[in-house]
């Protein structure tokens, strides 16, 4: 079921990115694909996401740790304590040898299906790009002229990393920096510039964390890589490495 245009989402609507669900068993896909689909749906001019704070904090009204996994029912549950008009849901799964990468649109209000793209592809090297297509596809359902979708497109390997190593570091930093772990974040931020020297947005988070740590004379050519890698991702991330340069 696809939404029709005149119930497409307005730039008043919230929507809800719940956790992917993964299901092939490989955990290098835990978070880093809900942070991928993050940087590729934060493109769209017209969707305002929900901070990952404000879901975290509707979990704890429910009764559950913040923690917890927002996906299925809780997911749902969410998204109408929030008021959001859609949930957006990732979900990746085995398909013999290929991968099945989807995205699926839900109203919030009567948790009805609005739409699905589903894109497969036989290699784990191109999940996040069976990712990005998955997520053009919603945003144009949703919505989105293609006159904005060729203005705000940049592809998910540039904006990011194509390394699922170096993404997966990166979200296991963010975990860490949230739970004011500030040391094991800046290691895995570390890990993931190692992997992809060329991952602008790892760079912001190596150089925040130094610098929260006082490492100035780390935190300093951290950020400097960061903005001279700019031009490579999204205009929401090219904006928070530019605070932070500038900072």
């Amino acid at each position: 079921m696809t939404r029709s245009p005149s119930s497409a989402l307005t730039e008043r609507d919230t929507v809800l990115l719940a956790d992917v669900s993964n299901t092939t068993g490989d955990r290098v896909f835990d978070d880093t694909l809900r942070l991928a689909l993050a940087v590729d749906l934060e493109q769209a001019p017209f969707l305002r996401i929900l901070p990952r704070d404000a879901v975290r904090a509707a979990v704890v009204r429910t009764g559950r740790p913040p923690d917890e996994r927002v996906v299925g029912a809780l997911a749902l549950d969410v998204c109408r304590r929030e008021g959001a008009a859609v949930l957006l849901a990732g979900s990746i799964a085995r398909l013999g040898t290929r991968y099945a990468v989807g995205v699926e649109a839900i109203a919030c209000g009567t948790g009805e299906e609005v739409s699905r793209a589903l894109v497969e592809t036989d290699s784990k090297e191109q999940v996040l790009t069976a990712l990005e297509q998955a997520a053009r596809r919603i945003r144009e359902r949703l919505g989105e002229s293609r006159e904005s979708l060729r203005q705000h497109d940049v592809p998910l390997v540039r904006a990011t990393t194509p390394s699922l190593d170096a993404l997966k570091a990166l979200t296991m930093g963010d975990d860490n920096r949230d739970h004011a772990r500030l040391d094991a974040a800046l290691t895995f931020y570390r890990q993931a510039t190692e992997l992809d020297p060329g991952f602008a947005l790892a760079w912001a988070r190596r150089g925040a964390a130094a610098r929260n740590r006082g490492f100035i004379e780390e935190a300093i050519p951290a950020f400097r890589r960061a903005y001279e890698l700019r031009e490579r991702v999204s205009p929401p991330e090219g904006f928070y490495i530019a605070a932070h340069y500038y900072l």
